[in-house]
């Protein structure tokens, strides 16, 4: 009924500064995550981007306004496909 999958992947960016590392992920580079949920139809319908690269899923969910902003999450009667990398996770009311 709601989304369809949910993702997330890394966009390699070039980084320079003091906060480099911050950048570096899993997969031995540097980029910033962007986690997106498309409808049945593949329409994308929500969109977050901007954490480095080396912050993990789950804290990226729980930071996106899908997450914070939703009265429940997921709302009553929808549903989330995700990967590994989300968590079932249920807020306390």
């Amino acid at each position: 009924m709601f989304p369809g999958p949910m993702a997330s992947c890394h966009v390699k960016v070039k980084v320079r500064g003091p906060n480099k590392q911050n950048y570096y992920n899993r997969k031995c580079d540097y980029s910033v995550h962007f986690q997106a949920i498309v409808d049945g139809n593949g329409k994308f319908i929500d969109i977050f981007a901007g954490y480095p690269g080396s912050v993990h899923d789950p804290r990226v969910l729980r930071a996106s306004p899908l997450y914070r902003l939703a009265p429940l999450y997921p709302p009553p009667g929808y549903f989330l496909l995700g990967d590994g990398g989300y968590p079932l996770l249920e807020r306390p009311v």
